[in-house]
């Protein structure tokens, strides 16, 4: 009778201990999830990472840089030229952009043609350079972004979750996940849980 006593009990505190590994378990997938996908927490993890985030940073800032140059290249042409001050191709501009049709843009670019705008060889050069500025300034970006995101979660789970409990926002969002499971155990346990 007491060895069934004790294999029923030892079975009920083996059962609450998996019960509470399964709540702990869904309860920090809950906190992780919330806290690594602000983009403040991911900077603030990747500071601990290594250098690879400010290196991208900086080749950013650089092509940034580099791009905000050619577009004053091309309005300085364009200035120089008279284009930016033509009154005419100014109203025709503003124009197409309220109504983009094809009337105004016919209207556009045979004024430009008119005035030599279409064929300048320099602003076409510029407007090449800035483009393709743009579309490398873009890439970056993406590039960024996307190694911002995928090391801050890949460097955080490894943190273990001692440490992890000590950061401040952490911390809050642990307080958040627990009072979701208070309101609702069950879905949230099936929300979390892996």
């Amino acid at each position: 009778m007491i060895k069934n006593f004790l294999y029923i009990l030892f079975f009920s505190l083996f059962l609450m201990s998996c019960s509470k590994n399964k709540q702990d378990a869904a309860l920090e997938n809950c906190a992780n999830s919330n806290f690594i996908s602000d983009y403040d927490n991911q900077i603030f993890i990747i500071k601990f990472s290594g250098g690879m985030f400010e290196k991208l940073e900086k080749e950013y800032q650089t092509i940034e840089k580099n791009h905000s140059i050619l577009w004053n290249d091309m309005q300085s042409y364009e200035e120089k030229m008279g284009y930016s001050t033509d009154s005419n191709l100014t109203k025709l501009e503003n124009n197409w952009h309220e109504n983009k049709s094809d009337k105004n843009w016919k209207l556009l670019n045979d004024y430009r043609d008119q005035i030599g705008y279409s064929n300048d060889t320099e602003l076409n050069r510029l407007r090449k350079l800035w483009s393709e500025s743009y579309d490398l300034k873009k890439n970056k970006l993406n590039q960024l972004i996307n190694y911002r995101k995928t090391a801050s979660k890949e460097f955080f789970d490894q943190i273990d979750f001692k440490k992890k409990i000590e950061f401040k926002n952490y911390y809050l969002e642990y307080q958040k996940c627990e009072l979701q499971f208070e309101n609702t155990p069950n879905s949230f346990l099936k929300r979390w849980i892996n």
